[in-house]
């Protein structure tokens, strides 16, 4: 079938077997499967598809409600509703056949989550201070919060409209005040670390339903321009503490072009994949700062891999500590040759 008949197609079979939706201005409504949609209203929906039959235009989505956007994929087809399988299938072979006719290349899906202005409670204050307190240093705790730090869990989601929790009541009231959290760089996920010594030590909380574990990682917000020509060099260690105890004792007067991120479990490659497809491509160099339980020749094969694309990979070690989550005097690097 062409292009026009298959969205044809698409709109009758989406529209007779979801419910509920609706199709009006090039617009298909369905309930968005990743935030819930409306707890209050199961017959409302928010999750818009922009599918226009007499173009050749990628068909995207975005949620009113969460703000979640994309490329309609199968996958996501999937969540929405029951749909037929055949229409799957085709739609995979329009999505390849539009990119390439439009040029437009779209990103999978990413939750642009907004922070709400930080309220300065006790409980704000107490995770501010265990920071402060793990790195030995006074900070100012707007910059932290536009470090895209988690001070207020149940405030972050209810600013963003976001009602159905994945974690029970409990584990959300736990979050809220025995935790503070660090969002990852898509948004989707928020890495939590216990302060109270009442619970593991880490707890991985996703934002949303159906996301990928592989972007779990962290990622400094900063105002370097990916498409520029100048050298730029990529901090990589294991956790967020890392990152900011590396940034705040280490690097801090040399910020220009340089991306800090922590893995958090998603792996090397992963992570400088990501930051490679946001156009970082010219002239970089990496900075790998690893913790003392892993031996070089564990970062041997990523190495090599990574090699061919960048300027340099650099390995380091902290002689004075496991990591660098620490005061600036227990922060002593040396290199490793690899």
């Amino acid at each position: 079938m062409d292009s026009k008949e298959f969205k044809l197609e698409l709109i009758e079979e989406i529209t007779h077997t979801i419910f509920p939706s609706s199709y009006s201005n090039n617009e298909l409504g369905v309930r968005c499967p990743f935030c819930g949609d409306s707890v209050k209203d199961p017959n409302h929906h928010h999750l818009n598809i922009r599918i226009n039959p007499d173009d050749n235009e990628p068909i995207v989505f975005r949620c009113l409600r969460c703000n979640i956007s994309g490329l309609l994929t199968s996958d996501t087809l999937a969540m929405i509703g029951n749909v037929s399988t055949e229409y799957a299938s085709a739609l995979k072979k329009y999505n390849r056949l539009s990119s390439k006719k439009s040029g437009i290349i779209i990103n999978k899906q990413k939750l642009d989550l907004k922070f709400p202005e930080l309220k300065i409670t006790d409980g704000v204050i107490k995770k501010h201070k265990y920071i402060e307190h793990r790195l030995g240093l006074k900070l100012d705790i707007e910059e932290l919060n536009n470090k895209k730090i988690v001070y207020d869990f149940l405030g972050l989601m209810k600013y963003n409209n976001i009602e159905n929790l994945n974690c029970s009541i409990e584990k959300a009231i736990s979050l809220q005040n025995e935790h503070v959290g660090f969002l990852s760089a898509k948004n989707d996920f928020i890495n939590f670390r216990d302060i109270s010594g009442n619970n593991k030590r880490y707890y991985i909380y996703k934002v949303l339903k159906n996301f990928d574990t592989t972007g779990k990682f962290y990622i400094m917000p900063n105002n370097i321009d990916p498409f520029s020509t100048e050298m730029k060099t990529i901090n990589i260690a294991e956790g967020v503490f890392d990152i900011l105890g590396l940034y705040y004792h280490i690097f801090k007067k040399y910020e220009d072009n340089m991306i800090y991120t922590a893995i958090n479990g998603a792996g090397y490659l992963n992570v400088i994949k990501y930051i490679m497809n946001q156009g970082v491509v010219c002239d970089v160099n990496v900075n790998i700062f690893s913790d003392s339980d892993r031996p070089p020749k564990y970062y041997y094969n990523m190495i090599e891999r990574i090699e061919p694309f960048v300027n340099s990979v650099n390995l380091y070690y902290n002689s004075l500590s496991k990591d660098y989550g620490v005061t600036e005097k227990e922060i002593k690097l040396y290199e490793v040759r690899v």
